[in-house]
């Protein structure tokens, strides 16, 4: 498993990616969505989100949902599609 500070770094790196260099990065995506998928299990079944994960998980779905103006559109739609990913993945937590 990764630790917060591992994971906040990861996700920093893929927003300052995305927005100073106007790239949707398909690798560093897919390893933050893996990641994800398999914190949102432990959370799930810890019924809480450690603070040190929190934060992290808030910049990358604000990020994520407020788009860019200036990437193609090709990446516009892979930052829609991963924003509803990463959404449905903490809307299982629910269940």
């Amino acid at each position: 498993m990764v630790d917060s500070r591992e994971f906040q770094n990861k996700v920093i790196d893929f927003l300052v990616k995305l927005r100073n260099e106007n790239t949707f990065d398909d690798r560093m995506y897919n390893e933050i969505y893996c990641i994800l998928k398999e914190l949102t299990e432990i959370w799930k079944k810890q019924d809480c989100i450690p603070k040190s994960f929190f934060l992290s998980c808030i910049y990358l779905t604000d990020s994520l949902a407020g788009g860019s103006r200036f990437l193609s559109e090709q990446d516009c739609e892979k930052i829609e599609d991963a924003c509803n990913a990463i959404q449905e993945l903490f809307v299982a937590l629910e269940e």
